[in-house]
C-alpha cells in the first residue's frame, strides 16, 4: 500500500495521544508529510531550522508530560537536530525523533549522505537512549511503539528513528500499531525499611533534588516529604523550581565550578555540611552535582535514582528504580520530622540575598545604558503567578535567575549543563503552544537570539504571542568577562549591533526598543498585554554581574 510508512507513523502518533509535531520537510519524508496533511488530526509546526523543532518539542514534552514529536530530513536535516536532542537527553525529557536518512545501499556522495550510510544512527547513538535504523518497513510499527515506551520509561530521554528512503517509500500492508508500555520495577522492601530507620534517626535532614525529581513528575512529592520530615531542599540549576522560590523550605540553588566564587550561596553549603542525613533525589553518580556533593563527606546517605547503573557506591541506602514511586513510597513510611534546626539560618540567608539584589538592582535605576539586572527587577513584578519563563546561556540567563522568581517545575525553563546558545526563542515558543493560556517570557542574550531569530517569524505564523526581552550589548559578554579575568584583554566577542524591535515589525510582531530605564515598566506592561509575539529591546552595556556572597554581608 502507497505511503504505507506514513500512514503508519500517524496511526502510531494517534496511539500515542500526539496532537502536534515540529518539523521541517525535505524530499526523504514528503511521502510521510503527504499522509500526515490529509490526514489533518496532527498539527505540524514548520520551523526554520532543524535544532528549533526538537527544542520546541522538547520544552512541549516537558509541559504536557507526554514525549515531544520532531521530524527531520536526512543528512543535514536531521544532523541540525542534534543539539536539542543532546539537550533532551541532559535533561531527561521524552522526545520522539523521526528523520528520514539515504537508501539502504547507498554507496559514497548520496545525496544527503556521506561514504557510510549508517552514519546519522551511529550518531545518534550517544545522545539517546536508542538510536535506530528501519531496515524493513513491517518492523516499524514495532519500533514506533518500543520508541515511545524508552522515550517514556525510567529515566526519561529522546530516542532516534531513521527510515532510509527507499523503505519510506515501500508499498507495502503493515499490521497495527500496539502501544507498548515498560514495566516498572518493583520497589525495594528491605531498601525502604532500611531507609525508614535511618530517617527515623536523622537529627537534620536536607533534602537535594535534582533533574530526576522533576523529570519524574515527583517534584510536588518532593515538596511534600520535605515538609513531612522538616527538611530544607535545595537544588542544581537543572531542577531550578523543584520547590516554589516563596517556599520555606527552599534551601537554595547548588553552584559548582567556575560560577561556584560568583553564585556560591555559603548557606547552602553549611546545610550540606551538616546534614544527617543527606537525601539525594534524581542526581546522576559522576556529574559535577554528584562530585560536589562528595565534598562534604556526610555520613549517612538515602540516594533515590533510576536503575541506570548510576547508583553510588557510598554508604547509606540506595533506592534505585521509578522515582516518583519510590518517593512516594518513602513519603508514606517516614515518620514526621520536627522543623530542620538550621531554617531559620536558611530564612535569613533568603532575606539577605534577596536584600543584597534588591539594593543592587536599586543602585542601577538611572543607568544608562539600561542595567539588564535592574530590568529583570522590572519585570518581575508584572508577571502572573503562573508565567513561564525560558532562561539561556550568558549573563541574560544569569540576571533571569537573580530576579524572576521560579514558583515551580513548569515556570522556569533553562538549557541545563547542555547549556547550548540560541534555545530561548524556540524553547518558549514550544512552551506557549503547550499551554497557550499562560504568559511566556523568553528572556536571551543578543547573541544567542540572533542564532534563532528566524523562528519569530514561527511564532507569529502560529499565532504563538510570546515575549522576549533581549539584553542587547553587542558583545558575547560572559565570555568577553572569562577572557578578561583570565588574559585581561577580550578578542573575537564584539556582535553587530542590531535593532530587535524593527527585526519583530518586519515579522508582522510588536517591536519595543527601551533605551531608558524609566521606559521598562511601559514596555513591559504593553508587551504582556499585546495578544502577538513581541520584542522588548533592551539596549543595555556589559555590566558585570555581582558576587551573591558578597552581596549576602552586606548590612541589612
Amino acid at each position: 500500500m502507497e505511503g504505507a510508512c506514513g500512514q503508519a507513523i500517524v496511526q502510531g502518533l494517534r496511539a500515542e495521544g500526539v496532537e502536534l509535531v515540529f518539523g521541517m520537510l525535505g524530499n526523504h519524508l514528503l511521502s510521510v508529510y503527504e499522509v500526515l496533511g490529509q490526514d489533518g488530526g496532527i498539527r505540524h509546526i514548520t520551523v526554520n531550522h532543524e535544532n528549533h523543532a526538537s527544542l520546541m518539542a522538547l520544552t512541549y514534552a516537558q509541559l504536557t508530560g507526554r514525549p515531544g514529536v520532531c521530524l527531520t530530513t536526512a543528512g543535514p536535516g536531521a544532523v541540525n537536530a542534534l543539539s536539542g536532542v543532546a539537550q533532551a537527553y541532559d535533561l531527561a525529557t521524552p522526545l520522539v525523533h523521526i528523520s528520514g536518512t539515504v537508501p539502504l545501499n547507498s554507496g559514497r556522495e548520496t545525496f544527503h549522505g556521506v561514504d557510510r550510510p549508517d552514519f546519522l544512527c551511529k550518531m545518534f547513538q550517544d545522545v539517546t537512549k536508542w538510536s535506530v535504523r528501519v531496515e524493513r518497513l513491517s518492523e516499524f510499527p514495532d519500533i514506533l511503539s518500543r520508541a515511545f515506551a524508552l522515550a517514556r520509561g525510567g529515566r526519561p530521554g529522546p530516542v532516534h528513528i531513521e527510515i532510509p528512503q527507499d523503505v519510506v517509500d515501500r508499498p507495502e500492508a503493515l499490521g497495527p500499531y500496539r502501544r507498548e508500555t515498560l514495566p516498572v520495577p518493583p520497589v525495594d522492601g528491605a531498601g525502604l525499611r532500611a531507609a525508614q530507620a535511618l530517617l527515623a534517626d536523622g537529627r537534620a535532614p536536607v533534602i537535594c533534588a535534582g533533574r530526576g525529581s522533576v523529570a519524574s513528575g515527583a517534584a510536588s512529592l518532593v515538596v511534600q516529604w520535605a515538609e513531612h520530615l522538616g527538611a530544607p531542599v535545595v537544588f542544581p540549576r537543572d531542577a531550578i523550581g523543584v520547590i516554589p522560590a516563596d517556599h520555606p523550605l527552599w534551601g537554595g540553588m547548588i553552584i559548582d565550578g567556575y560560577f561556584r566564587r560568583w553564585f556560591g550561596n555559603p548557606a547552602v553549603d553549611r546545610l550540606l555540611q551538616e546534614a544527617d542525613p543527606l537525601i539525594v533525589v534524581g542526581v546522576r553518580r559522576r556529574t559535577p552535582i554528584w562530585n560536589y556533593l562528595q565534598e562534604f563527606k556526610p555520613a549517612r546517605w538515602v540516594h533515590v535514582a533510576y536503575d541506570e547503573g548510576d547508583a553510588p557506591a557510598v554508604p547509606g541506602v540506595t533506592l534505585t528504580g521509578e522515582i516518583r514511586g519510590l518517593v512516594e513510597a518513602l513519603l508514606e513510611r517516614t515518620a514526621g520530622g520536627r522543623p530542620h534546626p538550621g531554617l531559620r539560618t536558611v530564612a535569613e540567608a533568603r532575606a539577605r540575598l534577596r536584600a543584597g539584589l534588591d539594593a543592587f538592582a536599586a543602585a542601577q535605576r538611572d543607568a544608562v545604558p539600561v542595567h539588564f539586572g535592574y530590568a529583570m527587577r522590572e519585570l518581575a513584578p508584572l508577571l502572573d503567578r503562573e508565567a513561564i519563563i525560558v532562561s539561556g546561556a550568558g549573563n541574560s540567563g544569569v540576571w533571569a535567575r537573580s530576579y524572576l522568581p521560579a514558583l515551580g517545575p513548569s515556570h522556569f525553563f533553562e538549557t541545563g549543563q547542555w547549556n547550548a546558545m540560541g534555545n530561548e526563542l524556540p524553547m518558549a515558543i514550544g512552551a506557549k503552544l503547550a499551554c497557550p493560556g499562560r504568559q511566556v517570557v523568553s528572556v536571551a542574550g543578543d547573541g544567542s537570539f540572533l542564532m534563532a531569530c528566524g523562528e519569530f517569524g514561527t511564532a507569529v505564523q502560529e499565532n504563538a504571542p510570546i515575549v522576549v526581552v533581549i539584553l542587547n550589548d553587542g558583545l558575547h559578554g560572559m565570555i568577553a568577562q572569562m577572557q578578561e579575568e583570565r588574559y585581561h584583554t577580550s578578542r573575537w566577542t564584539q556582535i553587530a549591533r542590531c535593532d530587535f524591535a524593527a527585526l519583530a515589525e518586519s515579522f508582522g510582531g510588536v517591536g519595543i526598543r527601551v533605551e531608558r530605564p524609566g521606559e521598562l515598566r511601559e514596555a513591559f506592561a504593553k508587551a504582556l498585554g499585546a495578544g502577538r509575539p513581541v520584542i522588548v529591546d533592551v539596549l543595555s552595556a556589559p555590566y558585570p554581574y555581582p558576587s551573591f556572597p558578597e552581596l549576602m554581608q552586606q548590612p541589612s
